[in-house]
This record gives structure tokens, sequence and C-alpha cells, in this order.
């Protein structure tokens, strides 16, 4: 079962996460065809990614955590996920985000990779990983040059849900629409408006970017695979699939 759909427009790519049963959360194949869609995006002028259902993304599956037997399970998942984000990074053109909901944990740093995003109004942000005992390896690095120690600390312990005009607020989005079922005109309107900007611009600067970025991404995704492996962790995983059972 394919999980991304793939399609392209005024030589636009439009990376649609499908895995609408499970609210678009990543399990090992939805990471490796999600690189391998930016990858194949890498002929295009700009990368729109979005959502297919009520969420954007509800990040990690945890079912698939939970069934992490050891480290060498862990750190293949995340391995992919650094792959994806990898490529995110050192694509040579603008990547537009467009949020048609709610984007939970994994599903919300997403985003901080991106360079513009475009959200519908009532979509909503919350990195609640804390609560199993876990953390959020993008919010908890790159986070904290776009939003500061102090609010990236109280998005992980206090663990606010945010609105979009509240993340419009904090720099999270950059733009609300009012009609969802304007949102990719929206958005490839904004990959066109990037795209005013001479494409060395972004080839270069995204070289500086992950040259910064790169290392400590892969250090926090380290961490978190031995994480998903504490005990601790492992029974809110647990009580949490318990309950949604």
């Amino acid at each position: 079962m394919m999980r991304i759909k793939y399609e392209e427009r005024d030589g636009i790519a439009i990376i649609k996460l499908s895995r609408s049963e499970k609210l678009n959360a990543f399990d090992y194949d939805m990471w490796i065809e999600f690189k391998n869609s930016v990858k194949k995006a890498s002929r295009t002028r700009g990368i729109i990614i979005t959502g297919e259902g009520r969420a954007f993304s509800a990040g990690d599956d945890i079912y698939a955590m939970y069934r992490f037997k050891d480290y060498r399970d862990a750190k293949r998942f995340f391995d992919s996920a650094y792959q994806a984000f990898k490529s995110m990074i050192i694509y040579s053109g603008p990547v537009v985000a467009a949020l048609n909901g709610f984007a939970v944990g994994g599903g919300g740093e997403i985003i901080l990779l991106v360079d513009y995003v475009i959200s519908v109004k009532d979509a909503w942000i919350w990195y609640p990983e804390s609560r199993i005992g876990l953390f959020p390896p993008l919010l908890s690095t790159i986070g904290i040059h776009v939003l500061g120690l102090k609010t990236v600390k109280k998005l992980m312990y206090l663990l606010p849900r945010l609105s979009a005009d509240e993340c419009l607020k904090l720099g999270l989005i950059d733009e609300i629409v009012e009609d969802k079922d304007d949102l990719i005109n929206k958005a490839i309107e904004a990959v066109k408006k990037l795209l005013k900007i001479p494409s060395s611009a972004y080839i270069y600067s995204k070289r500086v970017i992950a040259r910064q970025y790169s290392d400590i991404v892969k250090y926090a995704l380290e961490e978190l695979s031995k994480a998903t492996l504490d005990e601790g962790a492992k029974e809110l995983m647990k009580q949490f699939i318990e309950k949604k059972s």
C-alpha cells in the first residue's frame, strides 16, 4: 500500500502524506517513501508537502515504535527519518508545507525544515512526546533557533496545543488560508513567489544550513532511538495503545 501520493503541477511537486487511516503517522516504509518522493522531486522547481484527510501528520507511529525489539530496530527506523529530513534540507529549491489539518509530534517538526508554512485556519500543532517518555528531536535542536530555548521547553514539558493563530505569532507558520479548498493553490503561489529568488541562493544557503544541523539532528535521533527502548517509555506506549484499542 502506497503511503505517499505524488504529482506535479507547473513543475512543482506535490507530496501528499496518504496514510489517513493512521492520521498520516510515519512507519518505516512511509519514511522511505517520503525520502524517495523528495528525491524524485529533485528535477522540479519546488516542493509542496501536505496531508490527506483531517491530519497533516500525527508524527511517528507509536505502534511501530512500541514493536522495536532492540537498538538496531530503533536505529533503522530513525535512520530512515534522518535520511528523509536530510533530503528536504539539501533540496535545491523552495519547500512549502501546506497544513491541511493538525500536526502532532514529528508532523509538527517537519515544518521546521521547510522554507514556508501555509495553514488552514482550524489546524493546530502539538508536541506531546513527553507523555510517552520521549522527546521531539527536531524541536529540541532546530526549534531552539526558530523559537528560543524557553519556548521550546514550554512546548515540550507543558504541552500546550497551539492554534493556527498562535503558531503564526510564534513563527511556526507563515500564512493562514481561510478557504480549505484554496490551500494547494495558495501553496503553489507561495512556491512561485519564492522562485523569484535565484536558485543559487537556495543551493548555497541550504548547504550552510545542512552543515549546521545535520550532525545535531543525527545525534538527537540516536538519543531518541535509545529513549524508545526505555522501560518506562515502553510501558507508557503500551498504555497509549491499550487506551486506543
